[in-house]
């Protein structure tokens, strides 16, 4: 039994490894994309998902905070924003700022 578990945690390790890498390789090109178009929202909320995911929350909140600051900047209120706000709302929960979720919902 150990001899079929032994190489069973090892590629299960592996795997999360190379997931976390692959998230640290996108967040770099995001950032990269992000410095280069000073209006693109869109970059900044998909640089904060994947934040969530490596559960970087506190960068998460401010790339979301971003993101809704330059959408009402340059855009007119739509769907997009409305996502943003939620899922800005459910970290605000995450970080037990109540207040500041319903505020978004």
């Amino acid at each position: 039994m150990k001899d079929i578990l032994l190489p069973i945690f090892s590629l299960l390790f592996l795997c999360y490894g190379f997931a976390q890498d692959n998230t640290k390789v996108k967040i770099d090109s995001l950032t990269t994309q992000i410095n280069r178009c000073s209006n693109c929202s869109h970059l900044l909320y998909d640089r904060a998902q994947l934040y969530l995911e490596n559960d970087d929350k506190m960068l998460a909140m401010k790339d979301f905070n971003e993101a809704i600051e330059i959408h009402l900047e340059h855009f007119h209120k739509n769907h997009i924003l409305t996502e943003y706000y939620n899922d800005r709302a459910f970290l605000k929960s995450e970080l037990k700022d109540y207040r500041g979720a319903i505020q978004d919902y």
